[in-house]
């Protein structure tokens, strides 16, 4: 599956979305916009149902490590910190790579 600064937006958005008071209204009329601008609500939903858990378990890891770098120190999340950091590599390069296509073509 392939993540990007879109997708990240939206889980944001819809975390905030999850904590406003009025929920119900808001989200009605915040899946009423996603459909008129043809957006996916995949992140929106993954955001709302997993957005405050993954907040609790990020401070409770947070709380039990004197640096973060602690979060690294096994062999497997050695692995998986070095996967996204060349995820994210990939993704920048490609998208400056997109950029000068589009400056050379204008």
């Amino acid at each position: 599956m392939y993540f990007d600064a879109e997708f990240c937006w939206r889980l944001q958005l819809a975390q905030l979305v999850h904590r406003l008071p009025d929920r119900g209204v808001f989200r009605g009329v915040f899946g009423f916009v996603l459909k008129r601008l043809d957006l996916p609500a995949v992140p929106i939903v993954l955001g709302m149902v997993l957005g405050g858990i993954m907040e609790v378990k990020l401070r409770a890891g947070m709380a039990r490590v004197k640096t973060p770098l602690d979060f690294i120190d096994r062999p497997v999340a050695m692995i998986l910190f070095l996967m996204i950091i060349g995820v994210l590599a990939l993704h920048i390069r490609f998208v400056l790579g997109e950029r000068r296509k589009r400056k050379e073509t204008k």
